[in-house]
C-alpha cells in the first residue's frame, strides 16, 4: 500500500481553497449534529424522540435530493453550493439563539431539522458534482474524492469531541452559535473562488424530463441499480443514530461516553477513506463494498452483546469504518462509471436511497430500542445487514464487470 498523494488535487487551487473552508464549516456542522442528539435525549429521555428528530432531519432528501441532482447538471454549482451554505449559517444561529431563549422546544427542533434536511438535500448532490469543477485535471477526481471523504471523517472525528467539551462546559446553546461561525470559512473560499464552470445537461429540457431521464438511466443500468439499492438498504440499519441511548442504558455514561464512541465511529471511517485512498486501482472496488456491508452487519450483531465502553469503543470503529467504505466505495464506482452528463442525477438517486432510508431506519430504530431495548435492536439490525450481504454478494460482479470495462484508473 503506498502513501496517498495529498498534493494532487490539493494542488488546483479551488479546491485547495474549498478544502480549507469546508474543513471548518464541517467540523463546526458534526458539533450541531452531536448537540443536537444529546440535547433531544436529555430533555425527552425517549429513544423515540431521538429517532424522530433523526427521520425528520434526513427524509426531506428522499424528495429533494433528486431535484438538487437536477440543479447541479443544469445550473452554476458554485452559486448553487454558496446559497445553501448561507441558509445553513442562518439556521445554525437560529437554533442557538431559540435555546438561549428557552423557546427550543422538541417540536421546534423537529421542525428545524426539517428545514436543515430539505437543505441539505439540495446542498449534497450539487457539492459533490462540484468536484469536477474544482479540479481540472480528470486524473485528479479520485484523489479529490478521497480527500473529501477524509475530511469528513475527520471532522467526523473531532467534532464530537468538542461538542462534549462545550456541551459541558458551557451548555448547548454556544455549540450552534460555534457552527454559525465556522460556515464563513467556506462561505469566503467560495467567493474567493475564480472558476470556469460545466454545464452539462441541456437547459431546455423541463425540470420532470430531466428528473425521468436520471430515473430512467439508473433503474436500467444494473451496477448502478445496485449500489443504489445497497446504498438504501445498509444506510436503514439504526446504529449510530442509537449511540446516545446505548451510551446512557449499556454503558451508563454521559455526553462524553457518546463522544467517545462516535470518535470511536469516526476513527474507523477516517482509517476507511484512507484504505480507500491508498488503493492502486479502482478495480475490485465492489468486492471492498461487500466485505464492508458484511464488517457492518456483523459489527453491529456484536456490539448488541457489549456492555463495556473499551469493547463498544472497539466495534464502533470497525461499523464506522465498514461504513465509510461502504458509501465512499459506491460513490466512487458510480462518479466512474456513469455518463458524465448525469453525474448529478446519479448521484442525486444514491442520495435519495441512502439518506433517505436513514431516516426511516432511524424512526424503526428508536421505536425498537424504546419497546425492546437497545441490545435486542442491535441484535435485529445486525441479523437483517447479513441477510443484505448474502443478496448483495450475487450482484457485486456486475459492478467490478463495470469498472473493468469503462475504467481507467
Amino acid at each position: 500500500m503506498r502513501f496517498l498523494n495529498f498534493t494532487g488535487a490539493l494542488r488546483h487551487r479551488n479546491f485547495l481553497y474549498f478544502y480549507i473552508g469546508y474543513a471548518v464549516s464541517l467540523t463546526g456542522s458534526w458539533i450541531q449534529t452531536i448537540t443536537t442528539a444529546w440535547l433531544v435525549y436529555r430533555i425527552t429521555g425517549s429513544g423515540f424522540w431521538l429517532g424522530a428528530v433523526t427521520f425528520a432531519g434526513q427524509i426531506p432528501a428522499f424528495i429533494f435530493a433528486p431535484i438538487g441532482g437536477v440543479l447541479a447538471d443544469r445550473c452554476s454549482r458554485k452559486n448553487l453550493v454558496l446559497t445553501t451554505q448561507v441558509i445553513l449559517m442562518i439556521q445554525a444561529f437560529l437554533m442557538g439563539v431559540l435555546f438561549m431563549t428557552g423557546m427550543l422546544y422538541i417540536e421546534v427542533i423537529v421542525l428545524l431539522e426539517i428545514f436543515l434536511g430539505m437543505v441539505k438535500a439540495i446542498d449534497v448532490p450539487v457539492r459533490q458534482a462540484f468536484i469536477i469543477d474544482m479540479v481540472e485535471d480528470k486524473d485528479d477526481i479520485h484523489n479529490a474524492i478521497a480527500l473529501n471523504s477524509i475530511l469528513f471523517n475527520s471532522a467526523r472525528l473531532i467534532g464530537p469531541l468538542i461538542a462534549a467539551l462545550i456541551i459541558s462546559r458551557a451548555g448547548e446553546g454556544w455549540s450552534y452559535f460555534i457552527n454559525g461561525v465556522s460556515f464563513t470559512a467556506v462561505v469566503f473560499s467560495l467567493l474567493i473562488m475564480e472558476i470556469k464552470e460545466k454545464i452539462l445537461s441541456p437547459v431546455d429540457l423541463p425540470l420532470a424530463g430531466e428528473l425521468l431521464e436520471g430515473f430512467d438511466y439508473a433503474f436500467n443500468n444494473a451496477p448502478v441499480f445496485t449500489l443504489i439499492a445497497a446504498g438504501a438498504f445498509f444506510n436503514f440499519l439504526p446504529v449510530m443514530v442509537l449511540y446516545p441511548v446505548f451510551a446512557h442504558d449499556i454503558l451508563s455514561g454521559n455526553s462524553g461516553t457518546y463522544g467517545l464512541l462516535v470518535s470511536a465511529s469516526g476513527m474507523g471511517a477516517l482509517l476507511g477513506a484512507l484504505f480507500l485512498a491508498n488503493r492502486r486501482s479502482c478495480l475490485g472496488l465492489g468486492s471492498a463494498v461487500s466485505i464492508a456491508a458484511f464488517s457492518l452487519g456483523a459489527g453491529t450483531l456484536v456490539l448488541s452483546f457489549s456492555s463495556s465502553v473499551s469493547a463498544a469503543c472497539i466495534l464502533c470503529f470497525s461499523v464506522g469504518g465498514a461504513t465509510m467504505i461502504l458509501n465512499a466505495g459506491s460513490n466512487t464506482i458510480l462518479q466512474r462509471i456513469c455518463d458524465p452528463a448525469k453525474r448529478g442525477r446519479v448521484l442525486s438517486l444514491w442520495i435519495m436511497a441512502a439518506m433517505g432510508a436513514s431516516p426511516l431506519g432511524s424512526f424503526a430504530g428508536g421505536m425498537a430500542a424504546n419497546c425492546f431495548g437497545i441490545q435486542p435492536t442491535y441484535l435485529i439490525a445486525g441479523l437483517i445487514g447479513l441477510g443484505g450481504v448474502i443478496i448483495l454478494y450475487f450482484y457485486i460482479p456486475s459492478v467490478n464487470k463495470a469498472l473493468a470495462e469503462n475504467v481507467i484508473c
